[in-house]
């Protein structure tokens, strides 16, 4: 398995929702097409995104990322494209439980006006009226060289480069100004969340989203169980990549092309930024030894999640061999790794992993939704 991240497949289902991949495509496309970028800025009650979630639009209609289920697109998309033809910001707001829209043009009125609300047609009213029992305010703006494309090329190009950054927006009279202040800090990136998030103040009108570089899986073994981790890895969002040295795993394309392969001994893979940096560390090679060496080096890694596969026995052999104490990983070792959902396969395996790492980076209770 030769170090590289273009293997022969690829996701073709794969719906772009984290920042780095819309800006990805963005940033390919720039100088193609005139763009919009929606973010969500506001909710109350019940939300299939939170605040912070980002879309793109173009002139031709195609958007990518989500800011609902499905219901709220294809409108937000008609207001993108307007948006771009006439020049100018707006603020929607989306009422998901009384079928009633309201769209406000920040130009010369505040976030709901009702000088300024629009009534949809009765087909609209009957999509918009989807019981979730919340309400969503999303804001649209056209991204121009005039506006610097409000700055998401630096965003993009921060993100990339493994650091967090803050977008501050100001709109007023219609359009919309930025600017943009980095931190690489390791351990701000360290205590990051999962995705980015926002705050708005509609008396100054004032938006400012956080956002964050990918979460990094590191996974130590290419076995027939870390295909499906990696898939759904992947799906997710996060940035893969896998640590392998026995060739009967190192066949060509085993693996989404998206994700980093190596085939290192953990005594260099610590010199390595995707390992050392990494947020979550799976070390499931089936070996002993090979575990002892991942184990060893994991521990002089920064990652909030370090997860064992395997019975709790194996690994107090694996510590022992290591000459080390769980005590000694602060809290961020997990063995056996993974969430108890009653799985016995490698992809519920895999779920199950992934469902803990998510869990842990997320800082979140691991119970049932509240009803």
């Amino acid at each position: 398995m030769h170090p590289h991240n273009h293997n022969d497949k690829q996701n073709p289902s794969k719906n772009h929702i984290h920042a780095h991949e819309l800006l990805s495509l963005w940033h390919q496309r720039r100088d193609q097409y005139q763009w919009a970028v929606g973010l969500l800025i506001g909710i109350d009650g019940s939300s299939y995104r939170k605040p912070g979630a980002m879309m793109l639009f173009n002139e031709l209609g195609q958007h990518y990322g989500l800011m609902s289920g499905g219901c709220l697109e294809q409108h937000l998309c008609q207001q993108a494209v307007k948006a771009i033809n006439d020049d100018i910001s707006v603020i929607l707001s989306y009422d998901l439980d009384v079928p009633d829209l309201e769209i406000t043009d920040i130009e010369t009125d505040k976030l709901n006006s009702e000088s300024q609300s629009n009534t949809t047609s009765d087909s609209q009213h009957w999509e918009l009226a989807i019981g979730c029992g919340g309400s969503v305010t999303v804001f649209i703006a056209p991204l121009t060289a005039q506006n610097n494309y409000l700055s998401l090329a630096s965003v993009y190009a921060a993100i990339t480069q493994n650091q967090q950054c803050e977008l501050n927006l100001i709109a007023k009279n219609g359009q919309a100004s930025a600017s943009i202040q980095s931190d690489c800090n390791s351990q701000a990136c360290a205590q990051a969340p999962i995705s980015s998030t926002s705050s708005y103040n509609s008396q100054s009108q004032q938006l400012s989203i956080s956002f964050y570089p990918a979460i990094k899986l590191f996974i130590c073994g290419a076995g027939v169980d870390a295909i499906p981790l990696a898939n759904i890895a992947d799906q997710m969002g996060w940035s893969v990549s896998i640590n392998e040295t026995r060739s009967q795993y190192q066949k060509p394309g085993r693996f989404l092309r998206s994700a980093n392969t190596h085939a290192m001994t953990y005594d260099k893979i610590i010199d390595q930024a995707n390992f050392i940096g990494a947020d979550c560390i799976i070390i499931m090679h089936h070996n002993l030894e090979l575990d002892r060496q991942a184990l060893q080096a994991a521990h002089c890694s920064s990652a909030r999640y370090i997860g064992v596969l395997g019975p709790t026995h194996r690994l107090n052999t694996l510590l022992e061999l290591c000459e080390l104490q769980a005590s000694d990983f602060n809290q961020r070792l997990h063995g056996p790794c993974g969430l108890a959902l009653g799985g016995d396969n490698p992809a519920s395996v895999a779920l199950s992993i992934i469902s803990h790492c998510h869990a842990v980076i997320a800082n979140a209770s691991m119970k049932s939704l509240p009803l």
